[in-house]
């Protein structure tokens, strides 16, 4: 015994205990009021050195326990499939949504890249300030007859002359 305490309930004595426990060293480790994450903090490294340990040791193990017996934890899987498909169909249609809804919220959160990527292609690129017609009547009259289909079918066309807007008499 460390002191004589005199207290009115037992949540004073609690307090007092963890004081000397944290305070002296001594045999007892059970600190009083402490949560598991505070637990947790205080031997974060040991965990999970223990945690990686343990890792190195077991991984040879379940890979030659799974040699062993793969054609009887394809049938439990199976088993286990076939037994619990509401389950399965149940977690399926949970996911559908959810990934909906993560891919909307993906085209909206790019949706200024991708506009920005645009609008920077319109302002470099001399035919994206012209009117589509004009830009048909350039295309066809300064060709070079360089057209050509590449094997995945797309059109390449090989501009020989540019002109300024103003010159061919289309605005």
């Amino acid at each position: 015994m460390i002191e004589n305490f005199s207290c009115s309930c037992k949540d004073e004595l609690i307090n007092r205990e963890e004081e000397h426990i944290r305070n002296t060293k001594c045999i007892n480790k059970v600190i009083p009021n402490r949560t598991k994450k505070e637990w947790y903090e205080n031997n974060k490294e040991q965990i999970l050195t223990q945690k990686k340990q343990y890792y190195e040791q077991t991984k040879e193990q379940k890979k030659h326990y799974y040699k062993q017996n793969k054609e009887k934890i394809k049938e439990k899987s199976k088993v286990w499939y076939q037994n619990n498909l509401d389950k399965v169909k149940k977690s399926k249609d949970n996911y559908k949504p959810k990934k909906r809804l993560l891919d909307k919220a993906y085209r909206e959160k790019n949706k200024k890249n991708r506009n920005l990527k645009e609008k920077i292609k319109r302002d470099t690129n001399p035919l994206y300030r012209l009117t589509t017609n004009t830009r048909r009547l350039i295309l066809k009259t300064f060709t070079s007859g360089n057209y050509t289909k590449n094997s995945k079918g797309s059109s390449n066309w090989k501009i020989s002359i540019l002109v300024p807007l103003g010159s061919t008499g289309a605005e």
